[in-house]
């Protein structure tokens, strides 16, 4: 009887073994490749900086097929990438050679581990070094109104002109106010050709009720930071959204939209004051530029019109502000040529 239990377990204990190497045969063979434990991948012969991609391609006859990416970060051990897991999934064997690319350019391979395939659990240290052209083109944005207690967003066009992958920031963005501005950390990856934005916020305090700011910016790659963009832009505040605003004081001060708007060359602007006043007239673009100033003298209590010529200046947005006795009011008006 004992006989037979033992011989019974015996075959039970052979059954899972079978099952158990069927089940390992199923599993993909799995090896991990890393960079910069002793050694630190190089581009265009420096330190490959933060944020560079790799990329492990195995070539099927003339086929590549992405097996694994990571991207450079500062590891424990220093800059470099962590654990690239590569399977046996692309029909991969030992041995078999893989191809590594740094931000999108070929590499040489610096050791000390050769980069092929390994065998299953297998740790290899594959450090890289690769050249490519980097530089960029840059549009800054435009200026925009804004309303007390709003927050903006402006973006800065990019265009990746080098020859491979690059990755733009925003390095810093400064208000002339002081106001509080905002932008990511994260980077804004391009590969050769492509076009993207990188974007910053200004929030207007609720306190600002009329003026202007101005906001110094650099964008820069993270590859190589003298390929870089600095500019400003400007935001000019309106108490309301002017869209939707009847500039209407409870006095009785009025300042109508302009008619024909848009127009070209000329338009009329009229306005209502409730007593006698001194009036000006005041046209800014939106970069917060007064282009021209007209001086209306003292008007007398009702309505008035004045014809306005926008002959010397260019198609697009304009803000047309009166003052009097202490009073201002705000419109938009469009110029179209």
């Amino acid at each position: 009887m004992r006989k037979r239990k033992a011989l019974t377990l015996f075959a039970v204990g052979i059954g899972f073994l079978l099952l158990a190497a069927q089940g390992w045969a199923q599993f993909p063979v799995w090896t991990n490749y890393f960079g910069g434990k002793t050694m630190v991948s190089e581009y265009n012969g420096l330190t490959a900086p933060v944020g560079s991609v790799v990329d492990v391609y195995f070539d099927v006859e003339g086929d590549m097929i992405l097996v694994g990416t990571d991207t450079i970060s500062t590891l424990s051990f220093g800059p470099g990438y962590g654990f690239i897991g590569v399977t046996d999934d692309a029909g991969i064997t030992t041995d078999d050679p893989l191809v590594f690319e740094l931000n999108g350019r070929p590499t040489t391979i610096l050791g000390p581990d050769e980069a092929t395939f390994g065998a299953m659990g297998e740790n290899k240290e594959v450090n890289l070094a690769a050249e490519g052209i980097v530089q960029a083109e840059f549009t800054g944005p435009t200026g925009q109104i804004a309303s007390p207690n709003q927050i903006i967003t402006y973006s800065v066009l990019v265009k990746n002109t080098g020859n491979g992958i690059d990755f733009f920031k925003v390095v810093s963005a400064m208000s002339s106010n002081g106001w509080l501005t905002d932008f990511s950390d994260n980077f804004t990856y391009l590969r050769a050709g492509e076009t993207g934005h990188v974007d910053f916020t200004l929030w207007v305090p609720i306190s600002a009720l009329s003026g202007s700011d101005q906001i110094e910016f650099e964008i820069a790659s993270g590859i190589d930071h003298s390929v870089s963009y600095a500019g400003s832009v400007v935001t000019l505040i309106s108490p309301t959204d002017i869209e939707d605003e009847d500039p209407t004081l409870p006095s009785g001060f009025i300042l109508y939209q302009n008619y024909p708007n848009p127009f070209n060359p000329a338009t009329t602007v009229s306005f209502n004051l409730p007593t006698a006043a001194s009036a000006t007239l005041e046209i800014f673009n939106l970069l917060g530029e007064k282009v021209e100033a007209i001086d209306l003298g003292r008007r007398a209590a009702g309505t008035h019109s004045i014809n306005i010529s926008g002959a010397s200046l260019a198609s697009g947005i304009y803000l047309y502000r009166l003052k009097a006795d202490g009073f201002s009011a705000v419109r938009k008006m469009t110029l179209l040529k």
